[in-house]
């Protein structure tokens, strides 16, 4: 469950990043020379709207499978059966609304360090690979 938890949300929220930047900046740059300067103007805010936004759409993806570890290791009997089958028993249980149970608290602290990490990420790729004047 965690690595499979986590490998979906490293790809929602890498993948998601960039779609949603290169759309905003997009539709920005083809509104013309107004859009291009609110573009150029404002494009740290929206670096960081779509780091967080596309980490919002990762802990939703992430938490179900984090509810499901937490299960799995305390209730043997859950991790006898495997994830497939231990997913199926948590819902007959508890509904599916008991597999995001702890979205808030996972958002509260990946956005705030998703947004930090892939911003700084970028800027400093970005100054690495300027070309020296």
């Amino acid at each position: 469950a965690t690595a499979l938890g986590y490998f979906v949300q490293g790809a929602t929220k890498f993948g998601g990043y960039e779609y949603c930047k290169r759309k905003t900046l997009g539709a920005l740059r083809e509104a013309g020379d107004a859009g291009e300067a609110i573009a150029r103007n404002f494009q740290l805010p929206i670096m960081i709207g779509s780091a967080a936004c596309a980490e919002i759409v990762a802990s939703a993806a992430l938490c179900p499978l984090e509810v499901l570890k937490l299960r799995m290791q305390t209730t043997p009997a859950l991790a006898n059966l495997g994830l497939r089958k231990a997913t199926v028993e948590v819902i007959k249980a508890d509904g599916v609304a008991s597999l995001f149970k702890g979205f808030v608290p996972i958002a509260m602290r990946q956005v705030p360090y998703t947004a930090c990490k892939l911003v700084t990420f970028e800027l400093v790729a970005c100054a690495l690979l300027a070309p020296i004047p």
